[in-house]
């Protein structure tokens, strides 16, 4: 993402941006072209989460929240110009007939590092599936592991599918029965 223009100078105060990183992948793609803008506020729409974003990592490894960088194989940190970091995180699912489920520990995961950076984190939604505590018998669910594999059906079509992973119980709640509740509170901070 090249900055539009050299006009921006140091950057304009009302000027927030923000990028897709709903993977790994796009999360090492997108976060840094964002943090070399001069944005007043730089935001990431983890939306939908499709997989558990962890720390960009490379020879670098670049702690976006932040703004702070370490070498990956001494754990040294790199020195040199201030490090922007983000503001904003907006973490939530994707909803409708065709919805891909959200593990839990993925969005916690994010929720925990903006909590430890001191990052603003809007939990948007679960989406069609939320976790499922037993309480809901009847409702379409199927069983999903930290890394995706996802097993349709009760505990004994988990088992019998060989699947060695711990594995959550997620039910079709539907958009609005998902709710936006994670650990039995929503999440709705904005940056200051």
């Amino acid at each position: 993402m090249p900055v539009a223009s050299n006009a921006w100078g140091n950057g304009w105060p009302n000027v927030w941006l923000g990028t897709s990183a709903g993977t790994q992948k796009t999360a090492e793609t997108n976060i840094p072209h964002l943090l070399c803008s001069p944005a007043a506020v730089r935001f990431v729409s983890a939306e939908p989460l499709l997989e558990r974003v962890l720390k960009i990592s490379g020879n670098i490894i670049f702690d976006a929240l932040r703004g702070e960088a370490e070498e990956e194989l001494t754990g040294k940190p790199v020195l040199g110009p201030k490090l922007t970091h983000l503001d904003w995180v907006i973490c939530g699912k994707e909803s409708g007939a065709t919805a891909r489920p959200m593990h839990p520990d993925w969005a916690k995961s994010l929720r925990d590092q903006s909590l430890a950076a001191g990052v603003a984190l809007h939990f948007k939604q679960w989406g069609e599936r939320g976790p499922d505590d037993f309480s809901l018998s009847g409702a379409k669910s199927i069983w999903m592991s930290n890394d995706g594999t996802t097993v349709d059906g009760g505990v004994a079509e988990v088992h019998a599918s060989c699947c060695r992973k711990a594995m959550r119980l997620m039910v079709r709640h539907g958009k609005a029965g998902a709710g936006r509740m994670l650990d039995n509170r929503e999440w709705n901070e904005v940056p200051a």
